[in-house]
């Protein structure tokens, strides 16, 4: 992912960059990241490792194998999880529906369970070292497998500036609670929707919202584990921020993909006219914007992801 412009912030607060995987295979990018954050003071560094699901590498192994980062650098595992937040230990319990069939298969641990928690690594994290960050304004969550060409910096930045509602105002309460690709009401369509518990979160308020990059804040991250204490709490992972969110009256959430947004991906360069368009002060076609969408989140099918000397590149 890349933006064509990186208009500057003016608000205050240190941005958390908190990256968590499960894995080394993307251990490139989490040098990258480290790299490229340690040259800006209003940037800091976290990773998360999270060991999960049957023969996971313990977490002894996870950070043997993640040096020479060490700094910010911490692990969990199911059951520790589960113990601390008491709606991962209940899946089983409260999950029904089409997807949702045999519930044995998602005990705390198995690999069921970890896929439909897997905002559980970054929550724990949260719980026991990020809600400690107060000088942090809010937090970019990234999965293990999200690649980026140029700087990570210069991506969010670009993004905090046009996901806040007033500029102008330095609160944190201004901005967006969480900002992601697409955050909308979860329709009778999708498969997922029967993994809650429909008395603690009726219909009008059952969003969704993918969790491969996610800007949360402190007052939604709180909402969460305070939501999450109940065992009745237990939902699929991209339904809860979205959800917790819509139950508040002050939270608000945007997305990656908003029309004043899109022009920044480096596929708007690819859907003819789009950015003469923009530039022009005019409004993108549905068309125009479907398609630069399109074309950013299928890049790594369609152009064959990013290589090994791109991703090097950037520690340069």
């Amino acid at each position: 992912m890349m933006p064509t412009t990186a208009p500057s912030t003016s608000r205050t607060g240190t941005i958390a960059v908190v990256q968590w995987t499960h894995t080394m295979k993307m251990k490139p990018m989490l040098l990258v990241a480290r790299h490229q954050i340690a040259r800006d003071p209003g940037f800091e560094h976290h990773i998360v490792l999270s060991s999960c699901g049957d023969g996971a590498v313990g977490c002894p192994a996870l950070l043997d194998a993640s040096a020479p980062l060490v700094e910010n650098v911490t692990c969990s595992n199911a059951s520790e999880v589960a113990k601390a937040i008491p709606a991962f230990s209940s899946l089983k319990q409260v999950f029904h529906g089409k997807k949702a069939t045999i519930p044995s298969v998602l005990g705390v641990g198995m690999p069921r369970w970890c896929w439909n928690s897997c905002d559980s690594p970054y929550l724990y994290w949260y719980l026991r070292t990020g809600s400690m960050l107060t000088h942090v304004r809010f937090f970019w969550f990234l999965e293990w497998d999200v690649v980026w060409t140029g700087a990570i910096t210069t991506i969010l930045s670009a993004w905090n500036s046009l996901n806040t509602s007033n500029p102008g105002l330095a609160g944190p309460e201004e901005d967006h609670d969480l900002v992601c690709p697409n955050p909308s009401w979860a329709n009778s369509m999708w498969a997922h929707r029967g993994k809650r518990d429909e008395a603690l979160v009726p219909n009008h308020v059952t969003y969704r919202c993918v969790t491969e990059v996610t800007r949360l804040s402190h007052r939604l991250l709180r909402s969460i584990l305070a939501f999450s204490r109940s065992k009745r709490g237990a939902m699929f992972c991209e339904m809860r921020a979205a959800s917790v969110c819509a139950m508040q009256p002050w939270c608000r959430m945007q997305g990656l993909f908003a029309p004043e947004t899109v022009g920044m991906l480096y596929t708007a360069r690819k859907v003819p006219g789009l950015l003469e368009t923009l530039r022009n002060g005019s409004r993108a076609t549905n068309k125009q914007l479907s398609l630069a969408i399109e074309k950013w989140v299928l890049s790594y099918v369609h152009n064959g992801g990013v290589t090994e000397s791109m991703l090097m590149a950037n520690l340069n």
